[in-house]
């Protein structure tokens, strides 16, 4: 199986916990002019996986529409 990757990187410790907390992995920390920049990485959901996520989305969207009529 392939896994696709997607990567985001951080100098805020406050983002570092928000991201730890939606899945992200921390792979690596530079320092660049005294600056901690964080490296993180989260792998992409599958074709299928992400076909079941906008159906969810599009459900939750039609049932907030419909609860407030």
């Amino acid at each position: 199986m392939y896994v696709q990757w997607e990567y985001i990187s951080t100098e805020s410790t406050i983002e570092l916990q928000q991201l730890g907390m939606s899945g992200w992995e921390l792979v690596s920390v530079t320092v660049w002019n005294q600056a901690e920049r964080y490296h993180l990485k989260r792998c992409l959901p599958t074709l299928r996986e992400q076909i079941t996520l906008e159906q969810r989305a599009d459900l939750s969207s039609q049932s907030r529409m419909e609860a407030a009529r």
